[in-house]
């Protein structure tokens, strides 16, 4: 609604409300413009949930994944690799017997190498795929 000039009032002295089409449609259109930001505030929400939830998933993962991979590396840091002849003995049937510590860092060594290929193995979208996610937005 518009208001009238003064000099249209009538002899009465108050003021009257005029409606004209295009101030209808100026409301309309300010309708559908608020209803497209509050849409677009309401989808930024969503995104930011979602991100947050998606993040604290993949945090909580590379979390453990790095725990492992330290423990592992730790084991191989903290193995003496000096070995001799000793630590491989041939039996009287003509096979091989390993001393334990050779056992163990053999053991140490296939654990991080099995560790690191199985994150390299994983790219993002593999892990998306575990979780059920499509990677595309509803």
């Amino acid at each position: 609604m518009r208001r009238v000039p003064s000099s249209a009032i009538p002899c009465s002295g108050r003021a009257t409300a005029v409606s004209t089409p295009h101030s209808t449609a100026g409301r309309d259109s300010s309708a559908d413009e608020l209803s497209s930001i509050l849409a677009i505030a309401n989808q930024a929400a969503k995104l930011r949930k979602t991100y947050a939830e998606t993040s604290s998933k993949f945090y909580a993962e590379y979390d453990g994944n790095m725990k492992d991979l330290r423990k592992a590396a730790r084991a191989v840091e903290n193995t003496d690799f000096k070995f001799s002849r000793s630590d491989i003995t041939t039996n009287a049937d003509g096979s091989r017997s390993y001393s334990d510590r050779l056992k163990s860092a053999i053991s140490d060594v296939k654990d991080l190498v099995s560790k690191v290929q199985r994150d390299e193995r994983l790219p993002a979208r593999e892990q998306r795929a575990r979780q059920g996610r499509t990677g595309t937005l509803k």
